[in-house]
């Protein structure tokens, strides 16, 4: 029997799969048919509820369940729902408001969903997340839980380490019921439909798609559909690191890795992303130089070049770098550079709100008031959170809190040594590096955290079972037409 081929026994029930799903069309069925007759549905929306509300509500129950017998589609379904619907924002939320609106609410319960799914799948789910490295984030994830008893939002943070425990979930749902290549395709083409909406919205509704200049700014920036853009920036930087995955395994053509490259390259410089794009460029040069022969004396140019250019600037030898760094900010003032928008303000309150409680920290996702109460209205900077995801770890749970974090970290820089993975690595880093300069998954859930903990699940699980035999359905899921845009023949 293939790795892929095997299913753990589910705790759901004794019917077969088919038989649950038939059943529960049937109670769905029965239940609106009893509410016409009873006169509960208006017979003026008689038409619209009749036709969508029944279509959606079974549409939702058939992929609970086939979430729950660990269907491939369903799980399919999901990843598509996470990375294209929730990525969708209409709104600016005020900073420091920790209320439910319709959208976060949205959020908050396919989380609730996949923690329900996760418990009822724990037998199957258990093999993934018992593994060495995803042990650490369970770990992770119940300190987060438990750090709601000391949050000043307690509520904010279950709410938080119920998405963290999701993702968790989800992430082993993509090991044990779809293969590798399969997950990569459907993670692809889910961002790349989101970049391209909100890139067409930038055309069709630029009131909704491009963000106005601030009084310190002078260009308009595209947002797209995400709400902000640094959002579709993260985004659109998660999508350009999975081409390059998808390239790199073969699931598409240099031609069509080319053109989505450009595309994706194209979209970041109109959102004016700029960590997210370095971390994505730098990234995917540290994997591909590891197994490079040139790869000593590229890297060894590269220190010489940044070590002389700090030579030049520590002599003065560059006759106006205020007008340099100027050039080179949005707002036409070097102190943006300087600061990294302000984030070197920010770093020192963290360090300090660090000091007072540096066993446990503040509670996960929990400290965003806590930060914003230390700056006045008049601060550039964005002040949500630490921007920083080793500072905002230790803010959040404190050092004995975040240890399995830091352990999990420590874990992906020495794994790139010594059991490379370009998916896995590719991934890692562009974690590790964007977090330099942005909290990411440690101050709240995000794709990237989703993505973290599936890069360390596929592989580890992969090595487990790499004497195993695989199954047919590591082939990629047909995109476009193959004599144009085809993968080559897959990698072993």
């Amino acid at each position: 029997m293939g790795l892929d081929q095997y299913r753990a026994p589910d705790t759901f029930g004794t019917l077969g799969r088919d038989q649950q799903i038939l059943a529960l069309i049937a109670v769905v069925t029965a239940l609106y048919a009893a509410a016409l007759a009873g006169g509960l549905i208006p017979p003026v929306h008689a038409a619209l509820f009749g036709f969508f509300v029944p279509l959606a509500g079974l549409a939702v129950m058939a992929l609970i369940l086939g979430l729950s017998v660990g269907r491939p589609w369903a799980v399919m379904t999901m990843l598509v729902v996470v990375f294209f619907g929730l990525s969708l924002s209409f709104r600016v939320r005020e900073l420091g408001a920790v209320g439910l609106d319709w959208q976060n609410g949205v959020k908050l319960g396919c989380w609730a969903l996949l923690c329900v799914i996760g418990v009822l799948r724990w037998r199957s789910l258990l093999p993934v997340l018992s593994l060495p490295i995803p042990a650490l984030f369970v770990a992770l994830g119940g300190m987060a839980l438990l750090s709601a008893t000391w949050s000043q939002t307690p509520t904010y943070t279950v709410a938080s380490a119920m998405g963290f425990i999701a993702y968790l979930a989800l992430a082993a749902m993509a090991v044990r019921d779809l293969t590798l290549d399969r997950t990569i395709s459907v993670i692809l083409w889910s961002l790349f439909a989101f970049v391209a909406v909100s890139a067409i919205g930038g055309v069709i509704t630029p009131e909704v798609s491009w963000m106005p200049p601030s009084v310190e700014e002078t260009e308009y920036r595209l947002q797209g559909y995400s709400g902000h853009p640094n959002g579709l920036g993260q985004i659109t930087g998660i999508f350009l690191a999975f081409a390059i995955i998808a390239e790199k395994r073969r699931l598409i053509g240099r031609i069509l890795f080319l053109a989505l490259l450009a595309f994706g390259v194209g979209v970041m410089i109109e959102t004016s992303s700029r960590t997210i794009l370095a971390a994505v460029l730098f990234a995917w040069l540290v994997v591909s130089l590891r197994r490079s022969r040139f790869a000593l004396p590229i890297l060894a140019s590269a220190m010489i070049l940044v070590c002389g250019a700090l030579l030049v600037a520590g002599l003065g030898m560059v006759s106006d770098l205020e007008t340099f760094f100027s050039g080179l900010s949005r707002t036409g003032s070097s102190h943006e550079i300087l600061t990294l928008t302000g984030r070197t303000d920010i770093w020192a309150v963290a360090v300090e709100k660090i000091a007072e409680k540096p066993l446990f920290g503040w509670g996960y996702n929990g400290t965003e008031a806590l930060i914003a109460n230390s700056f006045g209205e008049s601060f550039y900077g964005n002040p949500v959170n630490a921007h920083n995801t080793y500072l905002q770890l230790l803010l959040s749970l404190g050092m004995i809190g975040a240890a399995p974090g830091f352990f999990a970290m420590f874990a992906g820089v020495w794994l790139f040594f010594v059991r490379p993975d370009d998916t896995r690595d590719m991934i890692v880093a562009l974690y590790l590096l964007n977090g330099m300069a942005e909290a990411d998954g440690f101050a709240t859930p995000v794709m990237l955290l989703l993505l973290f903990f599936w890069a360390f699940m596929q592989e580890s699980w992969r090595f487990k079972n790499r004497n195993a035999p695989k199954s047919n359905l590591s082939r990629p899921l047909p995109t476009l037409p193959r004599a144009v845009f085809a993968g080559r023949k897959p990698a072993s």
